[in-house]
């Protein structure tokens, strides 16, 4: 991945480079170009961040779009316990961070899916609503 560390700052920058250089949906391209050699019927691609990319990947397959929502002091909490360092140290780390995501379309895209699942449990009761959720997503 171009030498650098896996870190949000980084792979930000990385994102809005590819993008510069190869247009808005340079991310759904690259992911497009690992996805035709997979033989899966079903893919899942976490991280879509622009209204090109979800254009592309529909240009591409039938996609079904779903959007996971996190109450903001439990993705706080969340984020704050994963063993990263560019986890948000306070509210408004988080808050500049959540700007961010939403400056680069994360909000638009959002606003398209097509099933929303709210992440306010374990990941017992996600499991959960995801299967319930799966036979809609075919």
């Amino acid at each position: 991945m171009r030498g650098i560390k896996p870190s949000l700052g980084n792979l930000r920058r990385l994102m809005l480079k590819l993008r510069e250089e190869k247009g808005e949906a340079a991310v759904a391209d690259l992911c497009i170009a690992s996805i035709k050699g997979a033989g899966s019927k079903i893919i899942v691609i976490d991280g879509v961040r622009s209204l090109a990319e979800v254009r592309r990947f529909r240009e591409f397959s039938d996609t079904v779009l779903l959007g996971v929502f996190s109450p903001r002091m439990l993705r706080f909490k969340r984020l704050r316990r994963r063993p990263r360092d560019d986890a948000p140290r306070t509210l408004k780390d988080l808050s500049l961070r959540d700007m961010s995501e939403i400056n680069v379309g994360l909000g638009d895209v959002f606003a398209l899916a097509d099933h929303v699942l709210v992440n306010d449990r374990d990941m017992k009761d996600l499991r959960l609503s995801v299967r319930r959720i799966y036979p809609m997503l075919r």
